[in-house]
């Protein structure tokens, strides 16, 4: 079984006048703060990335940082998680 990291969203206060229709994750290593990863499309506040979708996470930890996504357009990433690692 593929390894996860489980991810819960809260909505920005200001959705710039339209629903928002998904969210951007992007997913930075900590140990040289890349970019590990991005997944676009989310359309849920609570979700689990599998290691199957985005490349091995070979126990390394990770911050997390999110946009939302509406017909107006992408807001700006929210500022890093905590340090996270997968379950």
């Amino acid at each position: 079984m593929a390894d996860l990291l489980r991810i819960q969203i809260t909505p920005p206060a200001d959705n710039g006048g339209a629903a928002i229709t998904s969210y951007t994750v992007e997913i930075i290593d900590t140990s040289d703060d890349s970019v590990f990863a991005t997944v676009t499309g989310i359309s849920t506040v609570n979700y689990d990335i599998s290691e199957d979708a985005v490349g091995s996470f070979g126990g390394k930890t990770f911050k997390v940082k999110v946009k939302a996504v509406n017909s107006v357009g992408a807001g700006d990433y929210s500022p890093p998680s905590s340090v996270v690692s997968t379950a």
